[in-house]
């Protein structure tokens, strides 16, 4: 079970939890006469804030892009290291200065319908990795100093891919941007 699952586990429960805590508040402070009726209308209110939260959250949540591809093994993993103010990309393990000047401005082409996982790491402040294609963002994660967040995606159409920043990250974040063709 990967840490964002755990985290996502985690957070149910607590959500499950704090729900409860309200629901016995509510059961325990009915009384008979005039706070019955408002009691009865929060009720209402409260149980059909939850059925559609629930609602939204049971058909949004399977559509997100980190759990799409989440048990098709990935073609190809690339490597993204983010650093104040430029991505580099490798199809190795980037481990080391060296290995980044190895990297560093080199073109990437990848291949159409193909899940390609993307393992993004920062080694200085926080980033935001983020796939566009014509303006629309596609997907995104955190690049954070110290971890690798992963993210499966799979290019369904041929052309230019931009990689953007989308965490302020200091005076040149506008220009922290990447490019891929898929082909």
């Amino acid at each position: 079970m990967t840490i964002q699952k755990e985290v996502f586990l985690v957070f149910i429960l607590m959500f499950l939890i704090i729900v409860s805590v309200f629901f016995l508040v509510f059961l325990s402070s009915r009384r008979s006469g005039a706070l019955q009726n408002v009691n009865s209308k929060r009720a209402i209110f409260f149980f059909i804030a939850f059925g559609t939260v629930s609602l939204v959250l049971g058909i949004s949540l399977p559509k997100s892009p980190y759990f799409l591809y989440a048990k098709e093994a990935p073609a190809q993993r690339i490597f993204v290291v983010a650093r104040q103010f430029s991505f580099t990309l490798s199809k190795s393990p980037i481990n080391s200065a060296d290995d980044l000047g190895k990297s560093a401005g080199s073109e990437f082409k990848l291949p159409k319908d193909e899940i390609i996982e993307f393992n993004v790491s920062s080694l200085d402040v926080n980033h935001g990795f983020s796939l566009y294609k014509d303006g629309v963002l596609l997907a995104q994660v955190q690049a954070m100093p110290g971890y690798v967040n992963r993210l499966r995606w799979k290019f369904s159409e041929s052309g230019n891919y931009d990689i953007l920043c989308l965490e302020y990250c200091g005076i040149a974040h506008g220009g922290m941007s990447a490019k891929i063709t898929v082909e």
